[in-house]
């Protein structure tokens, strides 16, 4: 089995988004699901990078260097995406929750197609006759573990 070793998380990024990008390039209407959080931060921040200055000297240096094959700006609309999670109960539109971290990072931060997502938005989850507290009656949200150790 092949493997590399990668010395820093920004590195892991780069050769995660170039391995994307190359995959993307030969599956343009492909099914992709994206990781959210912490994780993907770098993966995030160099595809957007290399898709945004796509072109300059800069970055053909890069795909050069790194032995990228693809030459032709890979184009991520025609993907489709799905949302594999989220916290429940969460207000959709709070800015920790999947579903807003996968609108702003992945379908306006890599161009994605609105109308090619299945996405998780709570406020659409129906509960027949039900409300939260019948399904969590002892429902205590601990929204202070995001800012303590």
């Amino acid at each position: 089995m092949k493997y590399q070793v990668i010395n820093s998380f920004p590195e892991l990024g780069l050769k995660t988004a170039l391995i994307f990008l190359d995959w993307v390039s030969k599956n343009p209407n492909g099914v992709i699901s994206l990781p959210t959080g912490k994780t993907p931060e770098y993966f995030i921040k160099w595809t957007q990078k290399i898709l945004n200055e796509w072109g300059t000297a800069e970055i053909e240096a890069l795909l050069v260097k790194n032995g990228v094959t693809f030459q032709e700006k890979p184009d991520l609309s025609g993907l489709h995406f799905v949302q594999i999670d989220d916290f429940y109960p969460i207000d959709p539109e709070q800015h920790n929750s999947f579903f807003s971290y996968v609108n702003e990072y992945y379908i306006k931060g890599f161009g994605l197609d609105l109308d090619k997502a299945l996405l998780i938005n709570t406020e659409e989850i129906s509960l027949p006759d039900k409300g939260v507290k019948d399904i969590f009656p002892d429902l205590k949200i601990d929204l202070t573990l995001r800012y303590r150790s």
